[in-house]
């Protein structure tokens, strides 16, 4: 969702935002629950290339830890190209017969019924599959993060073009955020309130 630039501190002290995003603080409105975010993993089909094991690994831990903080993880499935992994109990998975994850697919039903509005993606290939899958979730009114060390691109040297079209204009496309940025904004959702000072 295209929206005003903002800083962390603009959004108000009960506010939770992704450390380090660009170009403003993501979500905007400072609203980031467990059940109303979800991870989406893309992956598409471009010919015999397959994502890096070293990129699997990656997701395979990312799911892991997001799943423990409550939030849920689907599984796209672009070019019915089948998900690297395995989804387990509590994913969802959707089957797209193109290179962008909504079309000719259930995603946004499938998203609006779990009640999930703001999203962060990862997947391969970053510049195809990834990159038409943000663009349409953007003109739906998703609030999307892209996570740039968890999108492997098809060309090397396409990284930073996809990642620099998602910045333009303020954040035309959403947001680009580092995976442990985002992790460490969802555990805080967890932590007890700080008592710092109580007491005293």
């Amino acid at each position: 969702m295209s929206s005003p630039a903002a800083t962390a501190g603009q959004l108000g002290p009960s506010a939770v935002a992704v450390a380090g995003s660009r170009p403003y603080a993501w979500p905007y409105d400072g609203r980031l629950t467990a059940t109303g975010f979800a991870l989406v993993v893309v992956t598409g089909a471009v010919g015999d290339d397959l994502p890096p094991a070293s990129a699997i690994d990656r997701i395979a831990e990312l799911g892991e830890r997001v799943r423990a903080c409550g939030s849920t993880v689907v599984w796209v499935a672009c070019d019915g190209t089948p998900p690297p992994l395995a989804a387990v109990a509590g994913d969802l998975t959707v089957t797209s017969p193109t290179a962008n994850g909504f079309l000719g697919s259930e995603l946004d039903l499938v998203l609006r019924t779990a009640g999930i509005d703001r999203f962060a993606l990862a997947g391969w290939p970053l510049e195809v599959a990834v990159h038409s899958t943000l663009r349409r979730a953007n003109d739906l009114g998703y609030e999307c993060l892209l996570l740039e060390d968890a999108c492997d691109p098809l060309d090397a040297g396409l990284h930073e073009s996809s990642i620099s079209q998602i910045l333009m204009s303020g954040g035309i496309f959403g947001a680009v955020a580092t995976s442990s940025a985002l992790l460490d904004a969802l555990e805080s959702l967890n932590r007890p309130a700080d008592s710092a000072g109580q007491g005293a």
